[in-house]
């Protein structure tokens, strides 16, 4: 099965985008890997739950199961409901307790990326955010396809490129474009 890593805005409160883009995907017989952030990850499990697919998934939180080492931005509730759920979770993803919260948190973005053939972000628009910039530098780096929703895309923080039109699983999105290197001889 083919994992597609479905991330976004902690701001991100459109759940028919999301689950449109969850639910089509799962159809085609995709596994979903996600975060456990507010916004897009809670969206993201949420849509995964509601469409009867907890046995593909797999979340990846950035604190224990107890939900020591949560911060503002986690969804400890979701990342319980996909446990209760049957999903697969992986608590501590990040590293131990004993890193800084932002530490955990760019960990599990890119441990979250490398388990993916892609990637699909949520974005209300603008420039993406540090852990969605990570998440599409890091499948991007791999030359993993990445897809967004967005009605106006911005700026990947470390990454040149550009998005253009394009459609994921039947829906109008935008799919990124690295830069492509030159050289003159």
């Amino acid at each position: 099965m083919v994992s597609v890593l479905f991330c976004g805005s902690r701001s991100f409160s459109s759940f028919p985008v999301v689950s449109g883009a969850v639910s089509a995907w799962l159809a085609s017989g995709g596994g979903v890997v996600c975060g456990s952030s507010a916004g897009a990850d809670a969206l993201v499990v949420r849509a995964v739950l509601a469409a009867g697919g907890a046995p593909s998934l797999r979340v990846l939180a950035a604190f224990s199961s107890s939900g020591a080492g949560a911060v503002s931005c986690s969804s400890v509730s979701s990342a319980l409901a996909a446990a209760s759920a049957g999903a697969s979770v992986v608590w501590l993803a990040g590293g131990p307790l004993s890193l800084p919260a932002r530490a955990r948190l760019a960990a599990r973005s890119v441990s979250a990326a490398f388990l993916a053939s892609g990637g699909v972000v949520f974005s209300a628009g603008g420039a993406l955010g540090p852990g969605s910039s990570l998440a599409v530098s890091s499948l991007v780096s791999r030359g993993c396809p990445v897809w967004l929703f967005s009605p106006s895309p911005g700026a990947v923080r470390g990454v040149a490129g550009a998005w253009v039109p394009s459609v994921f699983c039947g829906l109008p999105c935008f799919r990124f474009a690295p830069a492509q290197l030159s050289f003159n001889f």
